[in-house]
């Protein structure tokens, strides 16, 4: 088996899937654990894998942590996707290419990789981004902002607002409440540059899919119906490490931890 990880900002995602595939349908297992230790604890009920793969967004003593224990326990070291300037027929718009997040650039390899067409990639999380693939693979550009919670928290960081827990279901109407004026404005305005980005490509590029991963990945969807196609697919980050680490050997796109100077 492989063991495939993606270091959140907030919370780390992993699963087990069978070598030669890539699809979450393939897992034997599949967790998510918010802690480096509550994750080890985690992988100490499963056998030894062939081989470790990793996408982070993370840096110092987790990875120190998360990178002991596996040569400690299981006597082997990860490999780490990194940001290409080319891989898997996607062409980075970035000059600096070490500049862009991991996580979405594995997530647009997925994508792309999905649709083989042109795409919009939506990962909402802890940041909001929103990057967009011509037909031919080529990253035209991205949004990063704030996520929802964030939005939220930066009100009341910086003004008088103080939120109250509230059950009420978030949506784009109009809020009733402070609660509900603060979480469906920060919904309607992502829901809103999404659709304005979608608006913008759609005359020169069709057909579109738009992809959405996240923790806030429902909450878009309900709001998204004027797409032509929209998919919730949670793993696109973990899905985008075959692609970026493939098998037997490392190519362009990943890199063993030794390397690295853990």
């Amino acid at each position: 088996m492989i063991l495939e990880v993606d270091f959140g900002n907030t919370r780390i995602k992993w699963r087990f899937i069978e070598p030669g595939s890539a699809a979450v349908q393939a897992g034997h297992a599949s967790s998510v654990s918010s802690t480096v230790s509550g994750f080890l604890a985690d992988l100490q009920g499963f056998q030894k894998p062939e081989q470790v793969r990793v996408a982070s967004v993370r840096k110092g003593d987790s990875l120190t942590e998360f990178n002991d224990w596996l040569r400690n326990i299981w006597g082997i070291s990860p490999r780490f996707a990194t940001v290409t300037q080319h891989c898997a027929g996607v062409t980075n718009s970035y000059a600096e290419v070490s500049r862009m997040g991991v996580d979405r650039w594995l997530a647009m390899l997925s994508a792309y990789n999905r649709s083989r067409g042109a795409c919009i990639v939506v990962d909402g999380g802890t940041a909001l981004t929103i990057d967009v693939l011509d037909a031919n693979g080529q990253h035209i550009g991205g949004y990063i902002l704030p996520g929802l919670a964030l939005m939220a928290a930066a009100l009341e960081a910086n003004t008088g607002i103080r939120l109250r827990s509230t059950d009420d279901q978030v949506t784009c109407r109009p809020g009733n409440s402070t609660e509900q004026a603060v979480y469906n404005g920060a919904l309607a305005a992502a829901v809103a540059l999404i659709e304005k980005t979608h608006s913008a490509i759609a005359a020169d590029m069709h057909p579109v899919a738009t992809y959405l991963s996240g923790g806030d990945a429902l909450e878009l969807r309900a709001c998204l119906d004027g797409l032509e196609e929209v998919n919730i697919v949670p793993d696109l980050v973990l899905d985008g490490l075959v692609l970026a680490c493939p098998e037997p050997t490392v190519e362009s796109g990943a890199v063993d931890t030794d390397k690295l100077g853990h």
